[in-house]
């Protein structure tokens, strides 16, 4: 069975690992061949190298889905789910691709093939400032870590409870006010990252109104699931549109 190689062909690959029979394999890094073929190969999302002895070389792959749209220096990136950066565009990408606002860390590369880190932070420059160059803090480490495992996690609880191919905007600007917008009609709001499975499946049940006492596909406005008390409950509040009352 031929292998899920995307748009590339098994022999662009293999040509671009630059192996061939008969090579001697002592000294044989993986993991810069690994490196090698995700930064020339941009549509990959993983690329694996294995040496499985005596003398067999083997990669795994898995293509890459566009997913986002970020407008970064005034130009827009396509990424990945796992934020690698697939293409540059000049404007406005096409395609139902998920508007994500976030920060990104500062002086990193844009280039096809790149993968990002999301800045914590509302100022990127006051969050990811490094101390030296090429060298950052723990917190900033861990700051930069926690804003793409919160993504990750978005997305896979958006996925799991059915709103995810509903989600036109993710806004990530500011990691204590995150927030992602429904079918561009309903704004929900799920403030920090804490309990974000819970905030989900509570959003999608009143949204999809899986219980008959939910929203209707009409309703527009905000739905607020951040307010979380002290029993861990959520107190749900929506703001309608054209009405500034909360229920």
């Amino acid at each position: 069975t031929p292998a899920n190689t995307g748009i590339y062909t098994e022999e662009q690959i293999i040509d671009l690992l630059g192996v061939n029979v008969g090579d001697n394999l002592l000294g044989f890094s993986t993991k810069e061949k690994s490196a090698q073929l995700l930064a020339a190969l941009p549509y990959l999302d993983v690329a694996q190298v294995d040496v499985q002895l005596p003398g067999t070389v083997v990669i795994k792959v898995q293509p890459a889905t566009e997913r986002f749209k970020l407008q970064y220096n005034g130009s827009w990136l396509v990424l990945s789910e796992q934020l690698k950066v697939l293409r540059v565009e000049s404007a406005e990408p096409s395609g139902g691709l998920v508007l994500l606002e976030a920060n990104l860390v500062d002086g990193q590369s844009t280039a096809p093939g790149t993968f990002l880190s999301l800045a914590s932070g509302s100022d990127p420059d006051a969050a990811l400032a490094t101390p030296q160059p090429g060298q950052s803090t723990p917190e900033q480490a861990q700051a930069q870590t926690d804003a793409n495992d919160a993504l990750y996690t978005i997305l896979d609880e958006l996925e799991q409870h059915g709103l995810l191919d509903g989600a036109t905007v993710i806004t990530m600007t500011d990691m204590s006010e995150l927030s992602v917008l429904y079918e561009g009609r309903v704004s929900v709001r799920l403030g920090t990252a804490n309990n974000l499975d819970y905030k989900i499946r509570f959003a999608a049940a009143i949204i999809l109104d899986t219980q008959g006492n939910g929203l209707t596909a009409s309703d527009r406005g905000t739905l607020d699931v951040s307010n979380q008390k002290d029993d861990g409950s959520v107190e749900a509040l929506f703001t309608p549109a054209e009405d500034p009352a909360p229920t």
